[in-house]
């Protein structure tokens, strides 16, 4: 496989303010058949400026920083594989999970985390719950949350393909299912206990939702 790097970007819109959001550049090696080959894929939040040209400015200086990284040198030896970066590994390290990863390890007190500054330890730190403060969502697309949750669940899909689907975090969907089990009023989830797998609306949730959508 040839290793010369050959970087591709772009940019993804907010979909909530309509301003550029994110810088995303790929990075590619001519593979075995001449096809090309994905061997780094970078996402990028960009700064948000007073105005629009501002986010047009910070987008191209954003690339212009993630393109060096991957053009700057390959290191080690030998070939890529020729399969280039399959989904799941996107999934098994998803935003949600590297969190969860790292407060996990924080919690053990491993030797990954003995050289962390206290504000990093206080990032990773879970913020204590707070019975009775939902998240910032409407009712509305709390209950559209709470109802694709236990689609889900029926489906045998995860609590990663509901975050994907509204564009949360994986840990955010989740803490909305604690509240909705715990503090909501009425209950709105069956099951108790933050991240237990399962569960389905409750009648009164099913009411809520039903009489929202007829407004």
């Amino acid at each position: 496989m040839n290793a010369e790097i050959v970087t591709v970007s772009s940019d993804v819109m907010d979909r909530r303010t309509g301003r550029v959001g994110w810088a995303v550049v790929a990075a590619y090696v001519t593979g075995e058949h001449g096809d090309p080959v994905c061997v780094e894929y970078r996402v990028r939040q960009v700064r948000r400026g007073e105005r629009k040209f501002d986010d047009v400015v910070n987008l191209h200086r954003t690339i212009h920083a993630m393109e060096d990284h991957a053009e700057q040198g390959i290191v080690g030896e030998g070939p890529f594989d020729p399969v280039g970066i399959p989904r799941y590994v996107f999934e098994a390290a998803s935003q949600g999970r590297l969190l969860d990863r790292a407060r996990a390890n924080l919690a053990r007190g491993g030797r990954s985390t003995e050289g962390l500054s206290t504000e990093a330890k206080a990032l990773l730190t879970p913020p204590a719950h707070k019975p009775g403060r939902p998240p910032q969502r409407s009712m509305l697309v709390k209950l559209q949350i709470l109802q694709a949750a236990e689609k889900a669940h029926a489906a045998g899909q995860t609590l990663e393909d509901v975050a994907q689907q509204f564009h949360m975090s994986r840990s955010a969907v989740r803490d909305l299912l604690s509240w909705a089990r715990r503090d909501a009023s009425p209950r709105l989830f069956t099951g108790a206990g933050q991240g237990r797998r399962g569960g389905e609306m409750t009648p009164e949730a099913r009411a809520m939702l039903s009489q929202i959508e007829g407004q």
